[in-house]
């Protein structure tokens, strides 16, 4: 049996973090991860062919978040995207005016907006109805769902206007990436571990977590099927996708909590995350930005919308030359290709392409060297990244990753601030969230907490867009688990 003082269990970001600030305060730490690698949400390829990193995961710095833009500048290389934006429609290209000025005004309305909180598509039926705003519904609806995988039927007014003050705050019209690929980061947060204190466990799947305060028995098996040495500890960190968590005891990859948290159900209730599929296409080289007749020149090519297709959403790599491009598809219309065979999923990629870059199929399949697919659709996994979470009630928590909330059957209270001295680090955690009338803290709050000693981690970054959240420095002479 191992025993250390704090357990994680997840080594995406948030359980890397937590490790990583654990450590630093002394602690000994066992990271157990159910998949053969580290990153969660985070997957980055390398390839010697291209210069470009392959992110099949999240890939945007969106603004300047402090959490990166913080970090040692040495270690972390960013570049603006400062390329141009084209809209396709009917065979047709046309400049994007961003921001458009309908959807300004729509946002400013939910913003102003202090009524009952509601779903978009109701606010945009009352408030923006009519033949003259129907381009501003559609382009405000393709917003939700492309950036946050959102429901426009279900999601939150008051959580959009929230999102959206909080990117303003750092700027987040403004896009980066990583240089070296997101990868980079989960290695330095990795080999920032001390091999005195912390050990990662991979392809360690975690079924079952008995707990009292202050202590903890973690139950795990490999993926044959062995059952593998359990881990105790005084505390444990959960950082599980939502699809995990929600899973009923029977299900593949559900993992059980002895006693169970009745007092999360609520939250984890009111939260869904929305479906999202992403597609790399690798060409023989980057033909839109060379003159050929008959096809497309766009030389500064950085984002091209489709609204008419099932993937809306295409990007290269520029400023980086490299013959790359990413397709998106996400919410409601990435849906019915969650069940789709891979091989089908390009295929209806590739016709999109077709019809939007106007060149003929067997020109664009002949200059296809490659592709890769991550399908994030919740029937593939319950530990995959984006899970959807089926709800008949409504209350808007805060996003994360490409995690949404519900619309509010009653009006949402202001945002409020939940932290407590959290033992493991001695530090408040802080973390921005909507009050809810059924326990008053978000998924991922380090707030008071009702069950021993669980923490919800809240993670080190949003992989599209930064969560708000901080950490103050307090001393506590607290030992892990103790409430």
């Amino acid at each position: 049996m191992i025993h250390v003082d704090v357990v994680v269990v997840g080594a995406g970001a948030a359980g890397l973090t937590a490790a990583h600030r654990l450590t630093e305060q002394g602690y000994s730490v066992a990271i157990l991860e159910a998949r053969d690698r580290l990153g969660g949400r985070i997957r980055t390829e390398h390839r010697s062919d291209t210069l470009s990193p392959l992110e099949l995961g999240a890939e945007f710095v969106h603004g300047m978040p402090a959490e990166i833009f913080s970090l040692p500048a040495s270690d972390f290389a960013l570049y603006e995207i400062r390329g141009e934006t084209w809209t396709a429609r009917q065979g047709h290209w046309h400049p994007t005016r961003d921001p458009d000025r309908g959807m300004e005004r729509v946002l400013k309305e939910m913003s102003a907006w202090r009524g009952a909180d509601r779903s978009l598509q109701s606010f945009l039926d009352d408030h923006f109805s009519g033949e003259r705003q129907a381009r501003t519904r559609r382009l405000i609806r393709d917003y939700a769902q492309g950036f946050d995988a959102a429901d426009p039927h279900t999601v939150s007014i008051h959580w959009l206007a929230q999102t959206e003050q909080a990117a303003a705050r750092i700027d987040g019209h403004r896009q980066f990436r990583l240089a070296s690929g997101y990868s980079r980061l989960l290695s330095w947060l990795h080999n920032g571990l001390p091999a005195d204190r912390a050990m990662v466990r991979l392809n360690t799947i975690v079924h079952e977590i008995q707990w009292s305060p202050g202590q903890a028995l973690i139950a795990c098996h490999a993926p044959s099927g062995e059952m593998l040495e359990p881990v105790t500890a005084r505390a444990a960190v959960i950082t599980l996708p939502l699809g995990v968590l929600t899973a009923s005891d029977h299900d593949i990859g559900a993992v059980r909590f002895v006693p169970d948290l009745q007092t999360k159900r609520p939250v984890y209730d009111g939260i869904a995350m929305g479906h999202a599929v992403k597609v790399l296409l690798r060409f023989r080289e980057a033909f839109w930005e060379r003159r050929t007749p008959g096809y497309p020149y766009l030389p500064r090519l950085s984002f091209l919308r489709a609204p008419d297709a099932i993937f809306r959403t295409w990007w290269a790599s520029y400023p980086l030359f490299a013959p790359l491009l990413t397709g998106w598809a996400a919410g409601p219309r990435a849906v019915p290709l969650a069940t789709q065979a891979d091989a089908d999923v390009i295929g209806l990629a590739v016709d999109a392409l077709v019809r939007i870059l106007r060149v003929p199929r067997t020109d664009l399949e002949a200059a296809l060297e490659g592709w890769h697919l991550h399908n994030w659709g919740p029937i593939r996994s319950l530990a995959g990244p984006i899970a959807m979470c089926a709800s008949a009630v409504s209350r808007p928590y805060a996003k994360q990753g490409n995690r949404w909330p519900l619309r509010s059957s009653s009006r949402a209270k202001p945002p409020m601030r939940m932290g407590r001295p959290a033992p493991c680090t001695g530090r408040w955690q802080q973390v921005t969230a909507w009050q809810t009338r059924s326990c008053g803290r978000g998924a991922d709050s380090c707030g008071r907490d009702h069950n021993g000693p669980f923490r919800r981690a809240s993670p080190f970054l949003r992989g599209w867009r930064r969560r708000e959240a901080r950490v103050e420095r307090q001393p506590s002479d607290r030992d892990p688990g103790n409430e």
